[in-house]
């Protein structure tokens, strides 16, 4: 098998500007991984989290022969959505509050389910991507500064897999949902199977005051629907015994290694990661997440598919 890694970018300058920076992603092998390392230097002796290194990178999308971005996510739920969704940790230096130590991260979009193993017969068809697209926010006085980055691009040679079952593509659907117990629909575009859903939501269930009800969290409850017909539901707390790594609660520790940035996160697995072929449920016209709100709040809701 014909393993091929494509150095896209080296230490390409982000600006301390707010700016969006395009790279070319058409390859002539089958994708299975895009990489974005993340290096930049703290900004002054300051105290500063995780979560503000990793602000940087506000979004991500990926323009493919299907779409105009055909794929987008945000670069805080893209960090977290390797742990959630696959099990593996993403790298995060050590956090310092010394002037100039260098910092970095790794973000991943995993354009195979299976992007560990190139055995598997999923992935991104050459000549399928055209472009990456990160938007990236102003540096943030006594920060971080300095930001630079690498992008890499996986895959196997084309004869090696001349009929791919498909790639992952993650459609965002970001909102604030205007009162307790709205329903949002968020339509799930044409796809081969859908795979799960991968959730944002400002309140959690550690967020709660003392007292207050278990339900009032950003997401009340969440289910599939065909046509308006829901063909079953679930409660966010339904991924608590699903989560693959370990967490921590202190995610915002300065010298905390962490495995995510929020527990607002969470991931409704329908079968990503089946052990065969077919993975996740069959898509049906018309397919449709109904998110039920606990709380009016601002709210992501990532539908994943194979397509």
């Amino acid at each position: 098998m014909g393993l091929r890694v494509a150095s896209v970018r080296n230490q390409r300058t982000v600006g301390a500007t707010a700016t969006t920076l395009t790279e070319d992603i058409n390859f002539a092998f089958n994708a299975h991984s895009i990489h974005q390392d993340v290096f930049c230097y703290k900004d002054s002796g300051t105290a500063a989290t995780v979560q503000n290194l990793i602000d940087k990178v506000t979004q991500i999308r990926l323009i493919t022969q299907n779409g105009n971005p055909e794929v987008t996510i945000d670069g805080d739920d893209l960090h977290d959505m390797l742990p959630l969704v696959f099990g593996t940790i993403p790298y995060v230096s050590i956090n310092t509050s010394t002037d100039n130590i260098p910092h970095g991260f790794g973000l991943q979009y995993a354009t195979s389910p299976f992007w560990w193993d190139p055995l598997k017969n999923f992935g991104m068809p050459g000549g399928q991507g055209i472009q990456y697209v990160g938007d990236y926010a102003a540096d943030v006085a006594q920060d971080f500064d300095g930001y630079v980055y690498d992008l890499t691009v996986e895959g196997v040679d084309t004869a090696d897999k001349p009929n791919s079952n498909g790639y992952l593509r993650v459609s965002q659907d970001a909102y604030t949902s205007g009162a307790v117990g709205e329903i949002r629909n968020t339509v799930i575009a044409p796809a081969k199977r859908i795979l799960g859903t991968y959730n944002f939501m400002t309140t959690s269930f550690d967020d709660l005051a003392a007292a207050a009800a278990f339900d009032v969290t950003g997401i009340r409850n969440q289910g599939v629907a065909f046509s308006s017909s829901v063909q079953f539901n679930y409660k966010p707390s339904r991924s608590w015994s699903m989560k693959l790594p370990q967490t921590v609660a202190s995610f915002a520790a300065a010298a905390a290694v962490i495995n995510i940035l929020d527990d607002g996160r969470w991931f409704a697995d329908y079968g990503i990661n089946n052990s065969s072929s077919v993975l996740g449920i069959a898509y049906q016209p018309n397919a449709a997440i109904q998110t039920t709100a606990g709380v009016a709040e601002a709210t992501r809701v990532n539908t994943l598919a194979l397509v």
